[in-house]
Parts: C-alpha cells; structure tokens; sequence
C-alpha cells in the first residue's frame, strides 16, 4: 500500500461524514435558517381621522434576540374571512361554512410594506390608506409572527396655526359630542 492510498481512504471518509452531516444533521428549518424566525416581536396598529382616507400608525418592536426582516400586513379582515365570527359576537350564519385552515393571509384589500427591525430596535410606520382597513401582522420566514387589531382613536385632531395662546387654550376647551 503506497501513501496515496491512506490519504484516499481518508477523503473517501471526510466525503460519507459530509453527506451524512448535510442530509440528516444539517438544520434545514428552525431559526436559524429561515429569516425572521428568531425574532419576537410586538405590534401595535391605530388610525387617526375621518373621511374615506385616514392615517395609520404601525409600531413594530423585535423584543427577541434576532433582527427581523419580513413584512407588516394592513388587512381588511372582514374581506379576507366573511365567514369570522366578530369579536364578542355570533358567527355569520349566512356565510358558506369552511374548515379552519391557516392563518389568513392577506387578499386582495391589504397594504404590504417590507420592514427590517434590529434585534431589541422599534420601527414606527406610517401610512395613509382607506378607513376600512382593521388588523394588522407582521408576517416573517415562519409566517404570521404578530399581530393586532387596528385602534380607532376616538378624537377629533386639530390643528391650530397661531402666534397667540388664547386659540388654542379656546379650541382645547371645546367638547365634541
């Protein structure tokens, strides 16, 4: 047996334990494969205004120890599950019955903004989009990561442009009922 033998046999060996490693031992999911999989996150979702257009505030905080690079969702969830029973309510009986599935995914009502937030980092976004639009998620490589009902605040914003404090203190005491 020459020198070239040992060395082939041992390459011969180091190649089995690779494919060993990459077929059976190798993670090909969990966190740290798929991006976004070991974050943990919080979101918060409210809309201020009147009117067919209203401003939305999404707030995103990645209280994990991964950094978070996915999407956050606006849906109207009412066109994406009819069939939904409303929170503290009866279900719709006139809609057709169906199997509960997975989560719902975003239709064709949704606004889809990509989003990437540092581990232990908040995002604050904001965007203008039509009223009906009432929940939120935020949507990662291990699917839907959190998510939240959209808040309707339920004052009047207004502004006053004034050099003089007596309008705003005026218009501060004013009540909207």
């Amino acid at each position: 047996m020459t020198t070239r033998h040992p060395l082939a046999i041992a390459l011969l060996v180091v190649a089995a334990a690779s494919a060993v490693w990459y077929t059976r031992l190798a993670p090909s999911q969990g966190r740290d494969v798929e991006p976004g999989a070991g974050a943990q996150l919080e979101l918060a979702a409210s809309a201020t205004g009147s009117g067919s257009w209203v401003r939305y505030q999404l707030a995103v905080h990645n209280v994990g120890q991964a950094a978070f690079t996915g999407d956050v969702l606006l849906i109207n969830r009412d066109d994406a599950d009819p069939g939904a029973a409303p929170p503290g309510g009866l279900p719709n009986l006139n809609a057709r019955p169906r199997l509960p599935g997975a989560t719902v995914v975003a239709g064709q009502s949704a606004y889809q903004l990509h989003v990437t937030v540092p581990a232990g980092h908040r995002r604050d976004l904001s965007l203008l989009a039509p009223e009906y639009f009432n929940y939120a998620q935020a949507v990662g490589g291990a699917g839907v990561l959190a998510d939240a009902v959209v808040e309707r605040a339920a004052t009047l914003p207004v502004a006053v442009l004034s050099d003089v404090e007596a309008a705003g203190s005026a218009i501060a005491g004013l009540r909207f009922d």
